[in-house]
């Protein structure tokens, strides 16, 4: 129980999302209480006799237990389930119809794309199956879940997938006949299908690990990427009449007979007193800046909100917002897909069709740079700050032991 709103109220802590207050206690009376606990889709219903109190509830990692507690009185047919109970089960507990606030005992299935997520991850690796090494070492195991090596396929090699060994793992040989154990998940890090090409999957998969912070060549290629963006908005006007004359667009154009020679200027358009944009000069980029703040800020906000949003939730009518940072990154992604189209339109008018998409496609892959840039940036200036609260700790401490 709780007190709140002048009364002392039976309650469901929700981890990390506060409590779910329900009715008041009253004294001397028996009363049916009923918890649900949806850990996939961070949901959580009380039933307090024939009343639905719902919200979000996630369990906190530091104390993933459950307490029943702390009240004065007595309990009774204290029971625990291994599921959640539908409305007719606690209705048939309860004994009575439960028919207050009904509509919130619902919970929708807010936790599907994880699956998918995961399967994407993890596809299906059938017998009979080959792949081709695409490293320098594809470890073998001499059995499921073995730390000890049995072999060591190299690049070129072909791997034969022979069966499924169980919990993701693969029972595999290579053109010598060696066989052994692999996770599917390894296999399919470490080597690609026959008929694909090595160096896409290389690529894929250095695209794929470019945010592993842990990686020193990531920090190399967020360095460089660095100095090609500050290359590109410092020279962003020579680009832009590069791309100017390569699209043949001209500020005058000729009319008349050719004896006569005259030579009108090009009447302006309304698009003439926009672009190209001057200032600020980070305007080329701003998409994936903002991007970027968008999923750092989401990440601290709210991880799991800002993970179903971009996998599931973002749509450009909004449908099953429930949360403001739904809203924020909604609105966000909005801004977004205006500086793409404003982008779009200057490139297309100010050089022409072909010449302006190629203008286009450089400032996409300038915008994915400032993405992982913003990313790295963000986490450099956290180490720094972090570093130099331990080096004053430390400084302090070794002062104060001198004293």
């Amino acid at each position: 129980t709780d007190r709140h709103r002048g009364s002392q109220r039976w309650s469901a802590s929700a981890g990390r999302d506060g409590i779910i207050h329900g009715s008041p206690v009253l004294k001397d009376q028996w009363t049916f209480i009923a918890l649900i606990y949806d850990a996939p889709n961070e949901q959580a219903r009380l039933i307090v006799n024939n009343q639905v109190f719902g919200g979000r509830a996630r369990q906190r990692k530091s104390n993933p237990s459950t307490i029943i507690g702390a009240f004065n009185g007595a309990m009774d047919e204290l029971k625990v389930y291994n599921r959640a109970l539908s409305l007719e089960e606690l209705e048939a507990l309860y004994g009575k119809p439960i028919d207050v606030n009904i509509e919130d005992f619902a919970i929708k299935d807010r936790s599907s794309y994880r699956r998918k997520m995961e399967a994407r991850r993890n596809p299906a690796v059938e017998a009979g199956q080959q792949f081709i090494a695409g490293y320098e070492e594809l470890i073998i195991r001499d059995s499921v879940h073995s730390p000890n090596t049995l072999h060591i396929f190299g690049p070129g090699d072909t791997i034969t997938v022979l069966g499924q060994a169980g919990d993701n793992w693969l029972e595999v040989s290579n053109q010598n006949g060696e066989k052994g154990y692999i996770s599917a998940s390894s296999l399919i890090s470490n080597a690609y299908r026959t008929g694909k090409t090595k160096s896409v999957f290389r690529f894929t998969n250095w695209l794929g690990q470019l945010f592993m912070m842990n990686k020193a060549w990531n920090w190399f290629f967020a360095a460089l990427f660095t100095l090609l963006l500050a290359v590109a908005l410092k020279y962003r006007k020579p680009l832009n009449d590069w791309f100017i004359a390569l699209g043949g667009k001209a500020e005058t154009e000729a009319s008349g007979s050719r004896n006569e020679g005259i030579v009108t200027t090009r009447k302006p358009v309304i698009l003439d007193r926009y672009f190209p944009v001057a200032r600020p000069k980070w305007w080329i980029i701003s998409p994936g800046i903002v991007f970027a703040l968008m999923l750092l800020g989401g990440s601290i906000w709210d991880p799991a909100e800002t993970q179903w949003f971009f996998n599931e939730g973002a749509r450009i009518i909004p449908t099953g917002f429930t949360l403001a940072i739904h809203w924020v990154l909604w609105s966000l992604s909005l801004i977004i897909i205006l500086l793409i189209l404003a982008i779009t339109a200057e490139s297309l008018h100010i050089a022409g069709p072909w010449a302006g998409m190629l203008r286009l496609a450089m400032l996409l892959i300038l915008n994915l740079m400032a993405v992982v840039v913003c990313f790295y940036l963000a986490v450099g200036i956290i180490l720094v700050i972090f570093g130099f609260i331990l080096f004053v700790v430390a400084l302090f401490t070794l002062l104060g032991r001198k004293r």
